[in-house]
């Protein structure tokens, strides 16, 4: 399973393609970690807690990280982001609800927790945008780093039918 390294926020287990790399002002006093969700807005990084309904195109998962204090202004520093794509795949801690099952959770989608580094499956979404569970790492290892697990999957974009 790649990286095989438990950590806060999403963890891509995809080789990236370093065309797809950006580097992003961040917005003042935005303290950004590695494997947060992240957004542009009003022309500056800053914390993504939910997934916009047409956020396809506007999330970024942060590659790097800065703290508040160096987000002295805005655009004082630049984050090395990549955009959500749907091809790479993703390791994330479930932080909300429950321990992450196998016949419950694998195959539906979820959305973030709240924050901007880990996955709630209180309900699962079935339409727009959200992180669709393909495997679950419920090991004794990944217990004892994050209670109710990580999820593996692919962020995805299912339209809304009429």
């Amino acid at each position: 399973m790649g990286k095989n390294r438990y950590m806060d926020g999403f963890q891509c287990l995809s080789t990236i393609d370093n065309d797809l790399v950006s580097y992003l002002p961040v917005g003042i006093a935005v303290a950004i970690a590695k494997g947060d969700i992240v957004q542009i807005t009003s022309g500056y990084l800053a914390l993504s807690t939910v997934f916009n309904t047409n956020g396809y195109p506007f999330h970024y998962v942060a590659l790097g990280q800065n703290t508040a204090a160096e987000a002295v202004a805005s655009g004082t520093v630049s984050c090395q982001c990549i955009p959500i794509q749907n091809p790479y795949r993703w390791m994330v801690p479930v932080t909300a609800n429950a321990l992450l099952v196998q016949a419950t959770n694998v195959g539906n989608m979820y959305t973030l927790d709240g924050s901007e580094d880990g996955l709630t499956i209180a309900a699962a979404t079935t339409v727009n945008f959200g992180f669709h569970i393909e495997e679950i790492d419920v090991s004794a290892r990944a217990i004892a780093v994050n209670a109710y697990g990580y999820a593996i999957g692919r962020f995805l974009w299912v339209a809304e039918t009429t």
